[in-house]
C-alpha cells in the first residue's frame, strides 16, 4: 500500500512538471514564460539580466526607448531608437516599425514601456520584451 501511494505521488509530480506556462502576458521578471508554439506572439516583462541576455542573443532586434528627450539626455542603451511615448503621433511611429522583428522596449521605470508593449500587441507585433524597472535596471 505504501508503495502505491508513493507511486501515485510521483506520477502527480511528474504530470505537474510537464505543464508549461501558456500565458504570454503574465511572464514575470524572474520567470519568463516558456514558449510552446512558434506561431504565438510573445509579450514578456523581463528583469534586467534576462533582458540583456535575450537582447544579446537576438538577431536584428529593435531596441526602443520610449522616454522623454530630457530622460534620454542622461543616456540610452546602445543602438536604441528613441520614440517619446508622449508624442502625439507615437502610435503612428510604432506602425512604421517592422512588427516581425523582436522589439526590446524600455522607459525610465517600466510603466510607460508596459503601455508601449500593450500598444504594440494591438498593432500585431510578434515579439516584444519589456525591461522591468526601466533603464536603470539594465546591467551595465
Amino acid at each position: 500500500m505504501k508503495n502505491k501511494i508513493l507511486l501515485f505521488i510521483a506520477v502527480i509530480a511528474l504530470m505537474g512538471c510537464n505543464n508549461p506556462a501558456t500565458s504570454q502576458d503574465t511572464a514575470t521578471a524572474d520567470s519568463p514564460t516558456v514558449e510552446t508554439d512558434q506561431n504565438q506572439p510573445i509579450y514578456q516583462k523581463l528583469s534586467g539580466q534576462i533582458f540583456k541576455a535575450k537582447l544579446a542573443a537576438a538577431t536584428d532586434p529593435i531596441i526602443l526607448d520610449v522616454r522623454t528627450p530630457k530622460e534620454v539626455a542622461g543616456g540610452t542603451l546602445p543602438n536604441a531608437m528613441v520614440i517619446n511615448i508622449y508624442d502625439d503621433n507615437f502610435q503612428e511611429q510604432l506602425k512604421g516599425l517592422d512588427n516581425t522583428k523582436p522589439v526590446f522596449v524600455y522607459c525610465k521605470s517600466g510603466g510607460r514601456s508596459g503601455q508601449a508593449m500593450s500598444m504594440m500587441k494591438g498593432l500585431g507585433f510578434q515579439e516584444v520584451y519589456d525591461l522591468v524597472g526601466g533603464y536603470t535596471a539594465f546591467p551595465k
